[in-house]
């Protein structure tokens, strides 16, 4: 089980962090979700803050004269510029994992403070989506130039149908890379674990990415930098109820459960990232649907792809041989989804077929 941590009192000058429920109301795309989304920023920044101080409480103790660098820079650093730096997703992996150890932390700090990097200084640098976020690409090539304008333009298009989509995206990602690897022949959008806001696309320029498949890995792993900075509140033990995971074993990286929707072999901690991020795209399609932006058939699969786990309290059963270990009100949060999945569908014309399927 975590050590070390206080399990009644949050760490003190910490916001409270919201709760799993409020996560995946944020998903559902109405209500305050702005509102809700700020809030979490805000807890995740203060979490942030907190590991930078253990941090530099561990090089104290092992080098003062390194310490001292560091506060100096510091000092020298605007609190505009510390939350940028603080908020790089190469900053936040090395503050709230144990990926990297002190000295390359050390590195990284004196790197980016007291002026942390410019996003157009960086390599790669293509220019912003929704304004916010600095888009990369390796290589530099005019193909990926126009994926990231593509991008641009559906995301203009998606506002009118979900609105509070875009203003969380702008919210909760950092940085968007799109690689090309003709080594492979296929498309794949990935998160990298404990990199909080960074999703990279491969392969995105390829004919077999419609705009479907584009918008929905946009998505897709934009969710997967909202529930991340949740999950690192939690990790970082600055308050007991938002861990998500009781014991540490499960981030050893061993599968231990099976996706309900791909049926692939998962550790925990993704699992428990996947069960939002489907909630969020069950939501999202529900939303595009009727619209015109997307063909409707293709919609109509992905609601009926995204409900599938859901059914049935699965995504729950695949949990239940690890439930000492799961918070036990993120266990009842997933349960809850499972149970709203009817409602969900019974204004998209596929409520009767989805859970007929799923019973069977």
């Amino acid at each position: 089980m975590r050590a070390g941590r206080d399990d009644n009192l949050a760490a003190p000058g910490v916001a409270s962090p919201i709760g799993f429920a409020e996560l995946a109301d944020v998903l559902a795309w109405g209500g305050d979700a702005a509102a809700t989304v700020a809030q979490l920023k805000h807890s995740y920044v203060d979490c942030l803050s907190y590991c930078l101080g253990r941090k530099l409480g561990e090089l104290h103790a092992s080098n003062s004269d390194i310490a001292s660098q560091v506060l100096a820079a510091l000092d020298e650093t605007s609190e505009t510029d510390l939350v940028q730096a603080l908020l790089l997703p190469t900053t936040s992996r090395r503050l709230v994992t144990p990926l990297h150890d002190l000295d390359d932390v050390v590195r990284h700090l004196l790197d980016v403070l007291p002026n942390p990097p410019h996003p157009e200084s960086r390599p790669g640098y293509l220019g912003y989506l929704l304004d916010v976020v600095p888009v990369y690409a390796e290589p530099c090539d005019a193909k990926l130039e126009g994926v990231r304008v593509r991008i641009g333009r559906l995301l203009d298009q998606v506002r009118l149908q979900c609105g509070p989509s875009l203003p969380y995206l702008q919210a909760v990602m950092r940085e968007l890379h799109l690689h090309m690897n003709p080594s492979q022949d296929g498309f794949f959008s990935n998160s990298p674990q404990g990199l909080v806001g960074c999703a990279i696309l491969t392969n995105p320029h390829l004919d077999l990415v419609d705009d479907v498949v584009l918008i929905e890995a946009v998505v897709h792993e934009a969710t997967h930098g909202f529930v991340g900075m949740s999950e690192a509140v939690g990790l970082s033990g600055v308050n007991p109820t938002a861990i998500w995971l009781l014991d540490d074993q499960p981030y050893d990286g061993v599968s231990r459960v099976a996706s309900p929707w791909t049926g692939r072999n998962l550790d925990i901690p993704t699992y428990l990232h996947a069960c939002f991020v489907w909630w969020g795209l069950l939501h999202f399609w529900s939303d595009m649907a009727g619209g015109g932006i997307f063909d409707e058939s293709r919609v109509r699969s992905r609601i009926l792809r995204a409900a599938t786990g859901f059914l049935g309290q699965g995504l729950v059963r695949e949990l239940l041989p690890y439930r000492e270990i799961v918070q036990p009100t993120l266990l009842e949060c997933l349960s809850d989804l499972g149970r709203q999945v009817d409602e969900v569908l019974s204004g998209s014309g596929l409520s009767e077929i989805i859970t007929t399927k799923g019973r069977r």
